[in-house]
């Protein structure tokens, strides 16, 4: 199974948006927090970005942007219809479909402010 060690090497830590309430996991699948363990290339359901407790009802949506990374290069795929337009969800099979073991899924928050929910998962394979 193939999955992701989380990368924080990338954030651009701003004053806007320190006050925000980012969870340590902001990610929802399927409206449940991502399960770093389990999430992998053949993932499948409803990716969301989220403020606030993930478990409580009074959560937030977060708009963000959504790519895959290889060697330092962002994958363009024509079919893509959401690669360059802010999201609030994302059904993920429509992405892991064009990932290889050891990309990186980067999920980018659309406003500043929101930068603490930045997340860079690394397709790994845990096996190697």
């Amino acid at each position: 199974m193939i999955i992701p060690d989380m990368l924080d090497n990338e954030f651009q830590r701003s004053e806007l948006g320190q006050g925000e309430d980012i969870h340590c996991n902001p990610i929802l699948l399927d409206g449940v927090s991502l399960n770093y363990q389990t999430f992998g290339l053949d993932s499948k359901g409803v990716l969301k970005l989220v403020s606030g407790d993930p478990n409580a009802p009074n959560l937030v949506q977060i708009l963000f942007y959504i790519q895959l990374r290889r060697n330092d290069t962002v994958v363009q795929v024509s079919d893509w219809n959401f690669s360059s337009r802010s999201l609030y969800e994302v059904e993920i099979s429509k992405v892991l479909m064009y990932a290889r073991q050891g990309d990186h899924l980067i999920i980018n928050p659309t406003h500043r402010k929101d930068w603490k929910a930045k997340r860079i998962l690394k397709l790994t394979n845990p096996d190697c």
